[in-house]
């Protein structure tokens, strides 16, 4: 066995010990995917929607779309790591790359949206609607930060996204 994949299991092994039995108490999962409840942050999508383990084929897949949370598993041709093409973008919000149509590091890695012109937005909002037909909402991203408003979205796209709540809210309920 390789160095860099024995590394990779035991630091794997190492999250899920110390750091998902926190995450998932305070998510609720997977109970909180049934009704879309799930409110992660960007930590705790990583860690749990990229499969943890380099995508074993039980392992759930997850991708944000401006803040909106499909799980992808059904897809793992496109989503799972050292396979699909889209790999690069489970555990994270894939807006900036579907906009862009770019698996370039540095558009995989940012949310900003800001400097989108009017094509890209068009094919963002495209690419909302297949997610939206073809994936289960899970839950919301807390923390996206795209550098737009929902309200500036909504009235661009015709949609009626609205923000995330914040876990102190969906407690209160």
């Amino acid at each position: 066995m390789a160095a860099t994949t024995l590394f990779r299991r035991r630091f794997f092994l190492c999250l899920e010990v110390l750091l998902l039995p926190c995450c998932t108490t305070r998510l609720a999962w997977p109970e909180c995917a049934e009704d879309a409840s799930c409110l992660f942050n960007s930590t705790e999508l990583a860690l749990l929607g990229t499969g943890g383990d380099g995508g074993n084929s039980g392992a759930v897949l997850l991708v944000s779309v401006v803040s909106y949370v499909f799980n992808v598993t059904s897809a793992p041709q496109y989503y799972r790591p050292n396979l699909g093409s889209y790999a690069a973008l489970t555990g994270r919000d894939a807006s900036r790359s579907l906009a862009t149509m770019s698996m370039e590091d540095e558009d995989v890695k940012s949310q900003i949206l800001s400097d989108l012109e009017g094509e890209q937005w068009e094919e963002l909002f495209n690419w909302i609607d297949k997610y939206q037909e073809k994936y289960t909402l899970i839950g919301r991203l807390l923390d996206w930060k795209p550098n737009v408003s929902f309200e500036d979205i909504n009235k661009w796209s015709g949609f009626s996204l609205k923000p995330p709540q914040t876990r102190a809210d969906r407690d209160e309920l």
